[in-house]
C-alpha cells in the first residue's frame, strides 16, 4: 500500500513512517521542517527508503505536487505544543485548523482515507500528571506498581491500565 504520512519529522510522524516502511508498505512523507531540529530526521527516514517531500499542509499546492497513487493518509502535522501555540497562534490556527481542513478535502477528493495521529498534548496536564509514572534514562512510563497501590478512589477516571487512554479520558 502507498501511504503519505504528513508532519514525518516530527516524533509521531517519523515513528508512523518508519513503522509503516518496516511493514512493507511505499511509504511518501511530507514535512514543513518549522520545529527546530525535525530536518535530522530526513536522514533516517530517507535511508529507510521512504520518499520525503518539503511541504505544508498550509499550502494545498504542496499537497497537490506529491506523488500520484497515494491509497492512505496518515496526518500527523499539527503543532502540538500548547506553549508554542500561546506565542503564535496565528500559526496553530492555520496549521492544526486550516492545514487539517486542506488535509481531509485533498483525502476527501481522490477518496483517499484518512487517519488523524495525535499525542498526548490532546489530554489536560493535571490529568496526566495524576497518573502514576516511573522516570527512566530516555521517558516517562506508566506505573503499574504504582497504580496498584493507590486507592480505587483515587485513580484518575477513564484510565484503562495497561492500554491508556480512552477517547473519553
Amino acid at each position: 500500500m502507498h501511504i503519505l504520512v504528513t508532519g514525518s519529522c516530527g516524533f509521531t510522524g517519523s515513528h508512523v513512517a518508519l513503522h509503516l516502511r518496516d511493514a512493507g508498505h511505499q511509504v511518501s512523507v511530507m514535512d514543513n521542517l518549522v520545529r527546530r531540529g525535525s530536518e535530522r530526521n530526513i536522514a533516517v527516514i530517507s535511508r529507510h527508503g521512504v520518499y520525503f517531500s518539503h511541504g505544508d499542509v498550509r499550502n494545498p499546492e504542496d499537497l497537490g505536487n506529491l506523488p500520484a497513487g497515494i491509497e492512505l493518509i496518515c496526518d500527523a502535522s499539527a503543532q502540538p505544543s500548547v506553549v508554542t501555540g500561546y506565542a503564535n497562534p496565528i500559526f496553530d490556527i492555520t496549521n492544526n485548523g486550516l492545514g487539517a481542513v486542506h488535509i481531509l478535502e485533498y483525502a476527501r477528493l481522490r477518496r483517499i482515507p484518512l487517519i488523524f495521529w495525535s499525542s498526548n498534548r490532546v489530554y489536560g496536564a493535571d490529568r496526566l500528571n495524576a497518573l502514576s509514572r516511573r522516570e527512566t534514562p530516555t521517558r516517562f512510563e506508566y506505573d503499574p506498581d504504582a497504580w496498584n497501590c493507590l486507592p480505587v478512589e483515587q485513580r484518575p477516571p477513564a484510565f484503562i491500565r495497561p492500554t491508556g487512554y480512552p477517547n473519553n479520558f
